[in-house]
């Protein structure tokens, strides 16, 4: 079993957070997984009528051959995004997928979108930086050591600007349909205060955002920040526990499948 929820390793188990990889997953069917690609993962969900997004990943380079990939599974077009939670790392590919977009266009976030930043208003300049520090932003690549957390390829990424939601979830959870596959939303306060949970219930797949990882919890981030609520943190990963998952896509590292 242990070997079972690290697939696609054939590197020893000591070196497995000191290697970058680039690999896509297929979850279940039509449920794919972008690992490797920028410095979070994210997800395309085909269906019928097309496909949407679980996250965007940071990188626009990740993101451009993300959507090569795509397109060679489907030539049906983008229905949406869902995103999560408001963390740069999990929007900056959006600006590559939304490119040409009108402003309408589907962006699921819950209410609350953005939360976490509203605490350091007046702030922005001294949490970028201390954000830049914490992921090494201006050590050369020949200094920076390879992680499998915070991987980083051929002199960084290239992060398109965060965009913001367009459609919002209120209250606890939301059922919806999208590109005919059905989708379900529910508030899952921990790492931020704006994370939402993404639930396939036809094809078993459970997106935890950065609320689970296969390591640990991010209790408290080294750059400084609020202080997370660990007792909300801890309710939702109950209730995380209880989907019947076939498979479960953490928004860092592969998913447990």
């Amino acid at each position: 079993m242990a070997e079972q929820i690290f697939p696609g390793f054939d590197y020893p188990k000591e070196q497995r957070h000191s290697q970058i990889i680039r690999r896509r997953f297929d979850a279940a069917p039509g449920v794919h997984v972008f690992v490797g690609y920028s410095g979070s993962t994210f997800s395309a969900v085909i269906g019928p009528e097309g496909w949407f997004l679980v996250d965007t990943g940071s990188s626009l380079e990740g993101a451009k051959m993300a959507a090569a990939e795509i397109a060679a599974l489907t030539d049906k077009p983008l229905a949406a995004i869902v995103m999560t939670h408001s963390h740069p790392d999990h929007r900056g590919g959006g600006a590559f997928f939304l490119e040409g977009k009108a402003a309408d266009f589907p962006v699921w976030g819950r209410s609350n979108f953005g939360a976490e930043m509203a605490g350091f208003k007046g702030l922005e300049k001294i949490a970028a930086k201390r954000g830049g520090r914490q992921f090494g932003a201006g050590i050369p690549d020949s200094k920076y050591t390879p992680n499998f957390m915070v991987p980083r390829f051929g002199h960084g990424e290239t992060p398109g600007v965060p965009f913001q939601p367009s459609r919002f979830m209120e209250g606890a959870g939301l059922n919806l349909e999208i590109a005919g596959v059905r989708v379900e939303l529910y508030a899952a306060a921990g790492e931020t205060q704006d994370h939402l949970a993404v639930w396939l219930p036809d094809a078993r797949v459970l997106f935890t955002g950065d609320n689970m990882s296969r390591s640990f919890p991010n209790i408290y981030p080294v750059r400084g920040a609020g202080f997370r609520d660990l007792a909300a943190w801890a309710s939702t990963v109950r209730r995380l526990a209880e989907f019947p998952a076939r498979a479960v896509v953490f928004g860092h590292n592969e998913p447990a499948c």
